[in-house]
C-alpha cells in the first residue's frame, strides 16, 4: 500500500487567555499508566485554579477510536455489500453458464451418438464457456480500472489499483465459470445418448 505525504498547511495559534473556548482538552505524554496520573493531574489543576474541575481523563487511543468508529462502520457496511455482490455475481454467472450448457444437452447427445469422444466434447464445452467468460472478465476489468480512476479522489492513503484484489476476483469468477461449464457437461457426457435424445 502506497502512502503519500500530505502537503504542509499554515497553522495559527492563539493565546488561550484571549479566546473563550468553553471546553478545552489537554494532551499529556507520559511513560506511566493513566491510573497513576489521575490524582497528580487533578492536584496540579486544583493548585492552578481551584474552580476548574477536570473532566474525563482517558487514553488518547480512545479519542482516536471514537473518531474512527463511524468510518470503520461505513467500511464494514461497504465490505458486507461487496461480499453480497460477489456472491450474487458468482451465483448469477454459474446459473447463466450452466443453463446455456444444459440447453446444448441434445446437441451433446447427438455428438455422442455419432461416436464423438466424451473428452473432446467436454473440452469443446469448456472452451466455449470460458471464452465467453474471458470476454466478460476483460470488459469487467477495464470498467473497474476506469471506475477506480474516478474514485481516486475519494481515497486517502490507499492505492486505487490493488493487483492482488483484481487477480483474486478474476481467478474466483473464472473458477466459477469453469465449474458451471464442467459440471453439466460432465453429467451430459456420462449419460446414455439414447436417454438424452429421448428426453429431448
Amino acid at each position: 500500500m502506497r502512502r503519500e505525504a500530505l502537503p504542509s498547511r499554515e497553522t495559527v495559534y492563539f493565546p488561550v487567555r484571549d479566546w473563550n473556548f468553553g471546553e478545552m482538552s489537554y494532551l499529556l505524554r507520559a511513560d506511566v499508566p493513566l491510573g497513576q496520573l489521575v490524582a497528580p493531574m487533578r492536584e496540579a489543576v486544583r493548585r492552578v485554579d481551584p474552580d476548574v474541575v477536570p473532566g474525563n481523563m482517558r487514553p488518547f487511543s480512545t479519542y482516536v477510536e471514537d473518531q474512527l468508529a463511524p468510518t470503520e462502520f461505513a467500511l464494514l457496511l461497504v465490505a458486507i455489500f461487496a461480499g453480497v455482490a460477489l456472491v450474487l455475481a458468482s451465483v448469477g454467472l454459474y446459473g447463466v453458464i450452466a443453463y446455456t450448457v444444459r440447453q446444448r444437452t441434445a446437441e451433446l447427445g447427438v455428438r455422442l451418438a455419432f461416436g464423438a469422444d466424451p473428452g473432446a466434447i467436454l473440452r469443446l464445452v469448456l472452451k466455449h464457456g470460458l471464452s465467453l467468460t474471458a470476454v466478460g472478465l476483460i470488459v469487467g476489468l477495464a470498467t473497474s480500472l476506469l471506475a477506480t480512476r474516478a474514485l481516486s479522489g475519494l481515497l486517502f492513503g490507499v492505492d486505487t489499483f490493488d493487483l492482488l484484489t483484481f487477480a483474486a476476483l478474476t481467478l474466483l469468477l473464472a473458477a466459477v465459470a469453469f465449474c458451471a461449464c464442467w459440471v453439466p457437461a460432465r453429467r451430459a457426457t456420462r449419460t446414455d445418448p439414447a436417454e438424452v435424445l429421448r428426453g429431448d
